[in-house]
């Protein structure tokens, strides 16, 4: 089984990812986010997660790295949800402030 995402390989991320060499020290995934940090439109709340996921990524048994992701994906998840939230609200503040001005615009044509 292959893991396929259009934007990583446009990045070059997942080829970097495979072409990568496995070492004692870190896994290939902590070596790789790291070389594509800046590149990776993610918040550092979210990029400090992936850091550490990675960093014991395929060194320790099936059953806590199962739950190790399991508590990863529900990190990212609250980050995504108040993301989208604050985006939200910033929508909605934009959208008063153009009503805003459309209404004092509207007066002052008066």
């Amino acid at each position: 089984m292959r893991f396929e995402n259009k934007t990583l390989e446009k990045l070059g991320f997942l080829e970097s990812l495979r072409s990568r060499d496995i070492d004692d020290e870190k896994s290939p995934l902590y070596y790789v986010l790291h070389d594509f940090e800046n590149r990776l439109s993610i918040c550092d709340e979210a990029k400090n997660i992936l850091f550490e996921f990675a960093d014991g990524f395929g060194r320790i048994s099936t059953d806590e790295q199962s739950e190790k992701c399991t508590a990863v994906i529900t990190a990212l998840d609250e980050i995504y949800k108040k993301t989208k939230e604050e985006a939200s609200s910033g929508v909605k503040l934009c959208r008063t402030v153009g009503c805003v001005v459309g209404a004092l615009a509207v007066l002052l044509l008066m």
